[in-house]
C-alpha cells in the first residue's frame, strides 16, 4: 500500500515539474519574440544612422561605422544567448515530458 502512494507522489512530482518546465519555456519563448522585434527595431535605426552618417547628414557625432558594427557584433552575442538559453529551456522541457522510468533508461540507468 505505501509502495502505491509512493508511485503516485512520483507521478504528480513528474507533472509539476512537466508544467513547470512548460510555463518555462512559454516564457522563454515569448521573450526571445519580444527580443527579436527589438533588435530589428533598433537595426533599422542604427542602418538609417549608418545612411545618414556615410551622407554626411549624421545628427549624432557617434554614429560612425565602427559604432555601429560594433553595436551589431554585441546584438548577435546577445541572440546566441538567448538560443543557448533556449536550448537549455527545451532540454528541460524535453526532459521532463519523458516519464521518468524511459528517462532513466536513456540515460543507462537502472
Amino acid at each position: 500500500m505505501s509502495n502505491r502512494k509512493k508511485i503516485i507522489g512520483e507521478k504528480e512530482m513528474n507533472e509539476i515539474i512537466f508544467k513547470k518546465a512548460e510555463k518555462d519555456l512559454h516564457e522563454y519563448l515569448d521573450d526571445l519574440i519580444h527580443t527579436a522585434k527589438w533588435i530589428v527595431r533598433d537595426l533599422e535605426s542604427y542602418k538609417l544612422n549608418l545612411n545618414q552618417a556615410q551622407a554626411g547628414k549624421s545628427k549624432s557625432e557617434f554614429t560612425t561605422q565602427e559604432v555601429v558594427i560594433q553595436w551589431a557584433m554585441n546584438r548577435v552575442q546577445q541572440v546566441n544567448w538567448h538560443f543557448d538559453e533556449g536550448a537549455r529551456f527545451v532540454g528541460k522541457y524535453m526532459e521532463a515530458k519523458i516519464s521518468n522510468e524511459f528517462y532513466k533508461k536513456a540515460k543507462g540507468g537502472e
